[in-house]
């Protein structure tokens, strides 16, 4: 699922299309929304980073429909 990370580092997911990472874009932009009230929709994760500490931190760059028009939108 991603690569081997240092601890306290930041390390590239080797593969973006993994099951797990979609899971995790998916709760992203839906917790967006809960919080902002906004209608984003998941169309792809064009990259991210994992950082191992007291568990796993996710950095995901994403590509959101936003009334069905394409943006690119770092959530964080």
């Amino acid at each position: 699922m991603v690569a081997a990370a240092r601890i306290g580092g930041w390390t590239a997911i080797k593969n973006i299309n993994d099951p797990h990472v979609k899971e995790i874009a998916d709760f992203a932009v839906t917790e967006n929304n809960k919080q902002s009230g906004d209608k984003l929709k998941l169309k792809s994760v064009i990259k991210g980073e994992t950082q191992v500490v007291s568990g796993t931190n996710y950095r995901l760059i994403l590509t959101v429909l936003i009334h069905e028009v394409n943006y690119g939108r770092l959530i964080e």
